[in-house]
């Protein structure tokens, strides 16, 4: 659920607490009138205004005004607290394979060798493992699928790390680059074999993957072919403008 529809609920359900409390107390004032009307009321000598209301202190109306007011508060910033969490958390996740992508740059210029970061489909969604170049000629798939560019590590899932935020993107979002090609039905932007290869000089395939939160969360994680470097960045669906969360 967006943030603005978490914050309109919070809103509905506290005016929707606060009119069904007033409602009760309403109706029980007009039973405990028509009751009134059977028996006949007590004299009595009525104290002075002032000493009626210090004696008396609030009345049910303000008590149910403001019980209503408190859970419509309540009510709201819960809705507020909850979108906020789901955006730190993607933010977080996009962080997260921005710096992933990193580290196994500076793996490749270390080792003098290729190393890709490679993107499946498993059981309908994404999943992303590392592959170290056997034989000098860069990660391949050819290779990977003869055993001799080998994987190193076991598959991971943002989700497994990070709840409700997967690899995806937004139907219509637009590219990262302006007059790049929209990911459309596919997240992985990285060429026919959805690897992202660092090399010993700190070049890298270039392309983008795209990241889905909750609430329709869409963020990004680029990566630039000429230097290697990686930059997170969210979509702003208000403006239909993409923003740096953290990279050159």
């Amino acid at each position: 659920m967006a943030a603005t529809s978490l914050v309109e609920l919070g809103v509905a359900m506290g005016l929707a607490a606060t009119l069904g409390l007033m409602a009760a107390f309403f109706l029980l004032k007009s039973h405990n009138a028509r009751s009134g009307l059977r028996r006949r009321p007590r004299r009595r000598r009525r104290a002075p205004t002032s000493t009626r209301r210090a004696a008396s202190g609030f009345t049910l109306v303000e008590l149910l005004f403001a019980m209503g007011l408190a859970a419509t508060v309540g009510l709201v910033a819960f809705a507020e607290v909850g979108a906020t969490l789901e955006q730190s958390r993607a933010t977080a996740a996009a962080r997260y394979l921005a710096a992933r992508l990193q580290r196994l740059r500076l793996d490749a210029v270390t080792r003098n060798t290729h190393v890709a970061l490679r993107f499946e489909l498993v059981d309908g969604e994404y999943a992303f493992t590392t592959y170290i170049d056997g034989n000098g000629d860069g990660v391949r798939t050819a290779d990977i699928a003869s055993g001799i560019d080998r994987q190193s590590g076991a598959l991971e899932r943002l989700g497994d790390h990070f709840a409700n935020v997967n690899i995806g993107a937004l139907p219509g979002v637009p590219a990262v680059d302006v007059g790049g090609v929209a990911p459309g039905a596919d997240p992985v932007r990285l060429g026919a074999g959805n690897m992202a290869v660092f090399t010993p000089l700190g070049t890298a395939t270039s392309g983008t993957i795209y990241l889905l939160g909750a609430g329709r969360l869409q963020l990004a994680v680029r990566v630039f072919g000429e230097t290697g470097r990686t930059r997170a960045l969210r979509f702003n669906a208000t403006s239909g403008q993409w923003t740096t969360i953290v990279g050159q």
